[in-house]
């Protein structure tokens, strides 16, 4: 899922933490509850996409881990 959004919006946020991204990356970022229940996400960098898998589904009350899994660039 695209993380795209902005807290306040309306959408309940929830914080993640991404590893394994390339160097410059985020390694925390809030992301749409939804997404975290989809289990893969794609946050938008340097003119592309990176894309996360979930690594784990963590107890109640633990922040959600991504993997990085790959990176797309965006069409022109």
């Amino acid at each position: 899922m695209d993380i795209s959004g902005e807290p306040g919006s309306g959408a309940e946020f929830v914080d993640v933490e991404l590893v394994g991204g390339p160097s410059g990356a985020p390694t925390r970022v809030a992301v749409p509850a939804s997404a975290v229940a989809d289990g893969k996400l794609k946050v938008q960098r340097s003119g592309g996409y990176d894309h996360y898998e979930r690594a784990q589904s963590g107890d109640r009350g633990q922040v959600p881990v991504f993997t990085w899994s790959t990176r797309t660039k965006i069409a022109e």
